[in-house]
């Protein structure tokens, strides 16, 4: 399928829109400013014990950064018990294209003292409750973040690789 916009032709049939993806390079903390890390006591912490496998790829289904930690953190779901959140420095980004239905908190020192941005799907950015219950590692927050994760891989599926986008 064409489509002639003046003297622009777009052919759509090679249009891809993409998913923010990452690759895992590292699982150790070794490398990590622990002064500047949330979640990591030492250098000998192996985020394997966390689920995280090297040269795994995982879909991004949120970004946060913290107050005090120039990190950017990844929520993606592993081989441990629920979604978490890791640092960016573990990683590789394969694809960083965000989907076209996240949403985006910005927060001020007088909102709340923790986050600087959060980025994701809508209950994790619009519901501060639904954040700190996933982070807890909540059944009905887990839940939800993979039914987001479903339908989120339902749209790439049907709706770009099935080419119904520009239908």
């Amino acid at each position: 399928m064409q489509l002639m916009t003046s003297n622009l032709r777009i052919n759509y049939n090679s249009f891809k829109i993409k998913k923010m993806k990452i690759i895992c390079t590292e699982t150790r903390s070794k490398n990590l400013d622990l002064r500047d890390v949330t979640m990591v006591l030492n250098h000998s912490y192996d985020f394997k014990n966390d689920g995280l496998i090297i040269d795994q790829e995982y879909l991004v289904m949120g970004i946060k950064s913290h107050m005090e930690s120039s990190y950017l953190y990844y929520l993606i779901d592993t081989q441990s018990w629920h979604p978490d959140w890791f640092p960016s420095t573990l990683f590789d980004i394969i694809d960083n294209t965000f989907p076209p239905f996240w949403h985006l908190k910005l927060f001020d020192d007088k909102q709340q003292e923790e986050l600087r941005f959060l980025m994701g799907y809508e209950e994790l950015c619009g519901d501060s409750n639904y954040y700190y219950r996933l982070v807890e590692g909540e059944k009905e927050a887990s839940q939800l973040y993979y039914r987001k994760k479903i339908e989120l891989e339902n749209y790439y599926n049907e709706y770009i690789d099935g080419n119904q986008f520009f239908r």
